[in-house]
């Protein structure tokens, strides 16, 4: 027996027809009927033997787009669902439609006028096997999340037993957040399967990442418990000891170290993670003198300098005689900076992202703010949603910087985040694309017109 999907709705005085198979499609015609007349009104029509998806992947973007969804149709090949699978897999938007159509996942509708024959819209949607597939995997997940949300509370119930109410307050703080998102969990999963909850702590969020999130808390607390100071691989692999879990956070280590510092407002080393177990450098150019526990190092002004994040993390004081700071998210600028003899020249301390704002460089730039509290900085980044995302946080931190943006071809600096963001121009375009040179960066750094536009001396690239 053939069932039409339910999405699929018939109004008053509409009739299907019977099902006709002819040439491997099954077809519903609907008809409108009245007193005086009858006609077509729209056409059903799907595959009668589906086939294999040619790429697996293609199933799983079906059932994750729709799952959520209380609409299973969508109008044309310009749908995100279609979209975003033809970028994904590299095929066109009308390989996708035949693809899901072929295996029997889409159906679809054809509308007509008033006479029966033309068409006047077209329309796909899930189809009946589809949707029970769809309705199965729904009631799976909801079971293994209400499973998962048990499991987590007796995890916190344990932990409150080990620490006997000898809690500091980071540790009441990410209690209390687990305690919190856990049952917010329980009451969103009672109408569906938390698609985006409100507390998801990072701009690009992938769904079920607030599930590690609140796993990662609970390793962190563990660690916490046993010892003093730990290491990053060590909370990986201390709810689970198996080959490979040490590093079941490190693809959203970011986010979750940012989660920590929005819960905790503590950075990692003052909850006790002595190595985030990874390394990397931080280029710098200018004169900077600092201090550690165990040694005290000079950076010249006439050079770029490369400090691990490691080395970074260890620094208890800071000196510089530079009048100012500039955080640029590429290298680039700050090695031109450099090859023009500008930074010795103007001191400036020049410090380069390379595209990530990470712990090593909110500790360089907190302890700078607390050696100079009158120093001006200036944030250099791209116009585009990550560079938007790096300002937003370095405003954070430095509430007063500028930033430099581009208005009507030329460099200028701009008061507020949300003043440079309201920049048009400077949208999705990188900062290389008007570098400017010495006279304007005089203008821009140096200059107390740095409010208006810098002048027209065209020399962007010297």
């Amino acid at each position: 027996m053939f069932d039409l999907p339910s999405w699929l709705k018939l109004n008053k005085n509409w009739v299907p027809s019977q099902v006709h198979i002819r040439e491997g499609w099954i077809t519903v015609d609907i008809f409108r009927e009245t007193a005086t007349r009858k006609h077509r009104v729209s056409s059903y029509r799907e595959i009668e033997h589906s086939e294999p998806l040619m790429i697996e992947d293609l199933k799983a973007h079906l059932f994750s787009y729709f799952i959520n969804r209380k609409r299973y149709v969508f109008k044309d090949i310009s749908s995100h669902f279609i979209t975003s699978a033809s970028r994904k897999y590299n095929l066109s938007p009308q390989q996708v439609i035949g693809q899901y159509i072929d295996a029997g996942y889409l159906g679809k509708e054809t509308t007509f006028q008033r006479d029966g024959l033309t068409v006047a819209d077209t329309r796909y949607g899930l189809t009946s096997r589809a949707l029970h597939e769809v309705k199965q995997l729904k009631e799976a997940l909801v079971h293994k999340n209400n499973d998962w949300i048990e499991e987590m509370k007796e995890e916190l119930n344990s932990l409150r037993e080990l620490f006997r109410n000898e809690y500091t307050v980071e540790q009441q703080q990410l209690m209390d957040f687990v305690a919190t998102r856990l049952k917010e969990c329980e009451e969103e999963g009672k109408s569906h399967l938390w698609p985006s909850l409100s507390w998801t702590y990072s701009r690009e969020a992938k769904p079920g990442y607030y599930q590690k999130a609140i796993e990662f808390i609970l390793s962190l607390l563990h660690c916490m418990y046993k010892a003093e100071v730990f290491d990053w691989k060590e909370i990986g692999s201390r709810l689970n000891p198996s080959i490979g879990a040490s590093k079941q956070f490190d693809p959203i280590k970011d986010d979750l170290l940012n989660l920590l510092e929005q819960i905790t407002q503590k950075e990692p080393e003052q909850l006790g993670i002595i190595s985030l177990g990874s390394l990397y450098s931080v280029y710098i150019s200018g004169s900077m003198a600092f201090e550690t526990n165990h040694y005290s190092q000079a950076l010249s002004g006439d050079s770029v300098h490369c400090l691990s994040n490691i080395q970074i993390q260890q620094i208890q004081a800071i000196q510089t005689t530079a009048s100012r700071v500039i955080l640029t998210e590429n290298r680039s600028i700050l090695l031109k900076m450099y090859k023009t003899r500008w930074v010795n020249s103007s001191r400036s301390l020049v410090l380069g992202l390379d595209g990530h704002l990470r712990a090593a460089h909110r500790h360089l730039i907190t302890s700078l703010m607390e050696h100079a509290l009158s120093m001006p900085f200036f944030i250099w980044v791209d116009g585009d949603a990550s560079g938007r995302d790096i300002a937003a946080n370095l405003v954070k931190i430095v509430p007063k910087a500028k930033i430099i943006g581009i208005q009507n071809g030329e460099l200028r600096l701009y008061d507020t985040l949300y003043e440079w963001m309201d920049n048009t121009e400077y949208q999705d375009t990188e900062q290389e694309s008007v570098m400017g040179g010495v006279k304007q960066w005089e203008f821009l750094f140096c200059s107390e017109n740095s409010r208006l536009p810098t002048p027209h001396p065209h020399t962007p690239n010297e």
